[in-house]
């Protein structure tokens, strides 16, 4: 990106002073007109405000285009509009000298020297329009006392003079310096800049590459477990399992950070049914609390609308995290996810757990990255302490609160607080056709489905495996494509019962081929399922965009790959007329 010139920063600068401008001119008319009465003032004024205009006019292309560099002559009127204007200001230093007495003298030179301090700060950037405002106060500073060099007191204003010198002098010096200070602060900024970018493409790049193979250990742990195994080789595969669990995790939150400090992380708000995501939460996490002898509970005020808008991942994110700290800290008791209606058209969240308590002095720092409550906490609970600073910043990007409450023994409150927004489309229906966009529970894997071609486009090799192992079992025939144009051709030339495409491939990519084959042919109804590891938001809707029917998130979860499966060929049994988007 090209940078801002210095006329560019210059002309805005001036721009946010000009009523300032205006009102010190209002000040030193109304001085001058007290100290020598006259009508003189008043004229000036009303120049300084033309003046002011001009000034305003001729430098507003800079504004407009803070990269536009104009011609050489363009520059040097500029130059000589800033200098004319600034002599009209501070022509009231000559008015008060010539005519204001000893008291007039005084206060002339404290306005050339603080005249000339305004433009040396505000207008450092240019050295050339530093130069056309600086002279006309040089000017006045040291010309007005040399007028009075032929008078009876010649070696009082010989003094004057040379303090004059000596305080454009130290100005000099100290502009030069402050604008040093400034580009080698910017010149930082920007640096950091760079280097935030960098780390965040970085670890955008690096997450796509590690869950590639994070699906082939997953996916591989998945299909151990359909194996005949001993209990000692059971035992290695749940190590197995719950260490990619966590790698996973730890993945994405250490992802989201980075976007939430680059400022790349965007809020999609879609329709979506609020009591559907809570109750697929509490099921997801009962049997972990239950396991404890405690008890999850859902308090569901009967007033809160069942169809919200808002970002459906990272509302089920942040409520994820808290469900987890709960569970994870409550030993005895139980986890309450309770939701309100709050005042001001607000919804309130609360997690409630009877679990070990947070010590007041920690509460602070609770939601710092990389914070635990003390170091023995990751050694006996684990967690990057990331979810917590994570769940802060996505609500304040909601444009809501997230706060807490706690009594060291006795438990803690999380309180999610969300502005309440009305949806955009129609209260949702309990059909199978929603629920294939999204299936939230997904049943244990079939043993087998009614046969069905399958055609299944990944460019690599171990996915493709791993898909196929998934889906033969279960009386799929499955063709496979390693990039989108492969995908397009097989499609035009056979009719397949569903379609998978990864998102990124060579050649063609998914978005591309899915477009394509939506447009026409003997496919362009058949179901679509995105099946890549780009999961964010802006993904999801591209594939809606697109026509997609469902999408999932690599490493893949066989249970939800069969349930989409199973969803999106029920959906197109009993198909509507409206496209129905991805949530």
């Amino acid at each position: 990106m090209e940078e801002k010139t210095g006329y560019a920063l210059v002309a805005q600068e001036r721009a946010r002073t000009l009523v300032v401008r205006l009102a010190l001119a209002a000040f030193l008319g109304v001085t001058a007109a007290v100290v020598s009465p006259s009508w003189w003032p008043a004229y000036w004024f009303i120049a300084v405000c033309c003046g002011q205009g001009l000034d305003h006019l001729v430098l507003r292309p800079f504004r407009r285009d803070p990269t536009d560099r104009r011609s050489s002559a363009y520059r040097a009127m500029c130059c000589l509009v800033v200098f004319l204007n600034t002599a009209l200001y501070a022509s009231t230093s000559f008015y008060l000298w010539r005519t204001g007495g000893d008291i007039g003298k005084a206060f002339a030179m404290i306005q050339a020297c603080g005249g000339l301090l305004h433009v040396s700060l505000h207008m450092r950037r240019e050295r050339s329009l530093l130069i056309a405002a600086g002279l006309a106060h040089i000017l006045y500073l040291l010309g007005l006392p040399a007028l009075e060099l032929v008078s009876t007191r010649p070696l009082a204003i010989l003094m004057a003079t040379l303090g004059g010198l000596y305080f454009i002098s130290q100005l000099f010096i100290a502009v030069r310096q402050a604008n040093a200070e400034a580009l080698a602060l910017e010149a930082a900024r920007a640096a950091a800049e760079r280097a935030s970018l960098a780390k965040s493409e970085f670890l955008t790049t690096i997450s796509h590459e590690i869950r590639t193979p994070m699906n082939a250990v997953v996916s591989a742990g998945f299909l151990l477990k359909r194996t005949s195994l001993t209990q000692e080789q059971m035992n290695h595969l749940s190590m197995l399992t719950h260490a990619s669990d966590v790698l996973l995790g730890l993945l994405n939150d250490v992802l989201d950070l980075s976007r939430i400090e680059g400022g790349k992380l965007a809020i999609t708000n879609a329709d979506l049914d609020l009591h559907d995501l809570l109750n697929a939460l509490v099921a997801l996490w009962r049997p972990q609390i239950v396991e404890k002898g405690c008890l999850l509970n859902l308090d569901l005020d009967p007033k809160v609308p069942q169809a919200i808008r808002a970002d459906p991942l990272r509302l089920r994110q942040i409520l994820f995290n808290l469900l987890s700290n709960a569970v994870k800290f409550t030993d005895r008791g139980h986890v309450t996810l309770r939701v309100r209606l709050g005042e001001g058209e607000r919804l309130c969240f609360e997690v409630e757990d009877t679990g070990c308590g947070i010590p007041e002095a920690a509460l602070p720092r609770l939601f710092n990255s990389f914070e635990q409550v003390d170091s023995s906490t990751t050694r006996h609970y684990g967690g990057s302490g990331l979810g917590l600073a994570i769940s802060r910043n996505l609500a304040h990007l909601m444009d809501g609160t997230l706060t807490v409450s706690s009594q060291l023994g006795l438990g803690s409150v999380f309180r999610l607080d969300l502005p309440l927004l009305p949806i955009l489309g129609p209260q949702f229906s309990h059909d199978r056709r929603r629920l294939a966009r999204e299936p939230l529970s997904p049943e244990p894997l079939p043993t087998r489905l009614d046969p069905m071609t399958v055609l299944v486009a990944e460019d690599h090799e171990v996915n493709r495996k791993i898909i196929g192992l998934f889906l033969d079992p279960i009386g799929c025939e499955v063709a496979f494509a390693v990039n989108g144009q492969e995908a397009v051709d097989l499609a035009m030339a056979r009719p397949f019962d569903v379609i998978f495409l990864d998102m990124q491939m060579p050649i063609m990519d998914g978005l591309e081929a899915a477009r394509i084959i939506r447009s026409g042919g003997i496919n362009a109804k058949s179901p679509i399922i995105a099946i890549t590891a780009n999961v964010l938001m802006s993904h999801r809707l591209a594939w809606s965009e697109v026509g997609a029917d469902a999408f999932l998130a690599k490493p893949i979860d066989p249970n939800l790959l069969v349930a989409t499966l199973k969803q999106v060929i029920n959906s197109q049994e009993d198909e509507e007329p409206s496209q129905i988007p991805i949530p």
